[in-house]
């Protein structure tokens, strides 16, 4: 609780991949914290069982908050500004856990348009100016958000079969799509 990580350089793509980076961890709680210049996400969450992030900020970080193969999250509360991108929720391929059943809720994702300084991975084919990025997870439900100023998109939505340029993941238990996605009483600017 409380922690704050930050690298020097503002947008260098020698900074350190993460601000907080919990792995393969069960019911992990990061709350009041707060994350930025990272050249991959800020806060970053990933094959873990419970997940909750709530009243911290993530601020010129490729991702602001990046949720990767989570089974049961929630993540309530946030600030991501000023990031490449705001909230990236999915699956990661060729990993051993998949994950399922996220909540959204009452996170505000404002001016997320500093430019894509990763140098590799997924992160770095995600376009400036993104609020909410999905693919290859189920149910996830996006509600009480607010979603200001991107100059892509407030959410995207899209699958493996447009981010890898092959039309196909190679990982062959991966469902590309993300399924079962509720986004409700959102306010988008």
């Amino acid at each position: 609780r409380g922690v704050r990580a930050t690298w020097s350089n503002e947008d260098d793509p020698s900074n350190g991949g993460y601000g907080l980076y919990p792995v393969r961890s069960d019911r992990v709680l990061i709350e009041n914290s707060e994350a930025s210049n990272a050249s991959d996400a800020g806060i970053y969450v990933g094959q873990t069982n419970t997940a909750i992030i709530r009243d911290s900020r993530a601020v010129y970080n490729v991702m602001g908050f990046e949720i990767e193969n989570v089974q049961g999250g929630e993540y309530d509360n946030n600030v991501a500004e000023c990031n490449t991108g705001g909230f990236l929720i999915y699956d990661l391929e060729n990993i051993t856990q998949y994950g399922d059943t996220s909540v959204m809720l009452n996170n505000l994702a404002r001016n997320n348009n500093t430019y894509n300084f990763a140098q590799s991975g997924l992160v770095s084919a995600v376009p400036r100016g993104t609020g909410f990025i999905t693919l290859g997870y189920d149910n996830i439900e996006v509600f009480n958000n607010t979603f200001e100023d991107h100059s892509t998109a407030a959410i995207i939505y899209t699958s493996y079969e447009l981010i890898d340029g092959k039309g196909k993941t190679a990982d062959k238990k991966l469902d590309p799509y993300t399924e079962g996605l509720h986004i409700h009483n959102n306010v988008m600017k």
